[in-house]
């Protein structure tokens, strides 16, 4: 029984060392195609990060532009020189 099975080993050799390198080359395969997977989901997640990447539309909205601030600042400071000025007569 043992020499038969040498028998097929040996008769076999090459078919069965083919299996062996085809069986390595699908494991490596599929654990790069999982590693590449992975990398395209982190890679969508990120992309889909608005606060990374924001249009241009969402950050007019976002920030108040230059002259507002400045017309807001000059009311405020108006204000406070008219309440300086009720203090001063109090």
């Amino acid at each position: 029984m043992a020499e038969k099975g040498f028998n097929f080993f040996r008769n076999n050799a090459f078919s069965f060392s083919t299996f062996i390198v085809l069986l390595g080359y699908l494991v490596t395969h599929s654990k790069w195609v999982q590693k590449v997977d992975s990398h395209l989901v982190d890679f969508n997640n990120h992309k889909a990060n608005q606060t990374l990447h924001m249009p241009f539309e969402s950050r007019i909205k976002l920030f108040v532009p230059r002259t507002e601030l400045d017309s807001r600042l000059k009311n405020i400071e108006q204000l406070l020189h008219e309440l300086n000025k009720q203090l001063k007569y109090k």
